[in-house]
């Protein structure tokens, strides 16, 4: 059995990219995660202790898109699984970035990573 947290549409605005006319600016970042954990019976009790909180996902979204300028998206997708990945319970993570305004006629341009634990 696997069981997997998703955060679908993550949307914020991020300093990345490797074109010249990138550097400087803010641009809309969509994430998808995927977050794999280990299905113990107490997944699936009804009750107020989770085995993975949809928060610690976002936080680590919300820091990342903080930071200083990602020139690839990458770094940015590698710097967010190793941080999923160092929650006790997660597994693997699978993370999707896609650059929505980089290049016209275009939903994005994007890069996904699947990583685990080692």
């Amino acid at each position: 059995m696997e069981a997997k947290y998703l955060v679908h549409g993550y949307r914020g605005q991020a300093a990345i990219g490797c074109a010249e006319e990138e550097h400087g600016i803010r641009q809309e970042v969509v994430i998808h995660l995927a977050v794999f954990v280990d299905p113990d019976d107490d997944i699936f009790e009804d009750t107020r202790s989770m085995p993975y909180d949809y928060q610690i996902a976002l936080d680590v979204l919300d820091s990342a898109f903080q930071e200083g300028h990602w020139i690839l998206q990458e770094a940015l997708a590698k710097a967010i699984a190793d941080r999923i990945l160092a929650h006790p319970r997660v597994t693997k993570v699978e993370v999707h970035t896609i650059k929505v305004q980089r290049y016209p006629n275009t939903e994005g341009v994007g890069f996904h990573l699947t990583a685990s634990r080692p």
